[in-house]
């Protein structure tokens, strides 16, 4: 239960970053669109009405858009391929990865990655 909630707070932290990463993002460019429709609001005379229209859907679009750059890069990530170990050769590795095996009830791999 405990490697479980380990793995849950990993997961919750990077999720946190990804959308911290986003928002921040969208902060710094909704800052330039607030004043520019700021100054078309002010130029054509348009009600506020309009330009909190304008700003609510900005800012929308702008977090969607971080927020699937962000994912995107991620999933996009060319990486090479992990070295792999025989489990016998480690001893020390074959004790480790038998734990977690038996931990999350899963069956015994042969060889364990190496990033």
């Amino acid at each position: 239960m405990g490697l479980r909630f380990a793995i849950w707070k990993i997961e919750a932290k990077l999720l946190g970053l990804v959308l911290i990463e986003a928002l921040v993002f969208t902060l710094l460019v909704s800052l330039l669109a607030i004043e520019l429709a700021a100054i078309y609001t002010f130029m054509w005379r348009e009600p506020l009405a309009t330009f909190f229209k304008l700003m609510g859907a900005g800012v929308i679009i702008v977090f969607v858009v971080a927020l699937y750059r962000n994912v995107w890069s991620v999933l996009e990530d060319p990486c090479d391929e992990p070295l792999r170990e025989l489990l016998s050769a480690v001893p020390e590795l074959g004790r480790m990865v038998r734990d977690v095996a038996r931990e999350l009830k899963r069956p015994l791999p042969e060889s364990a990655p190496f990033y």
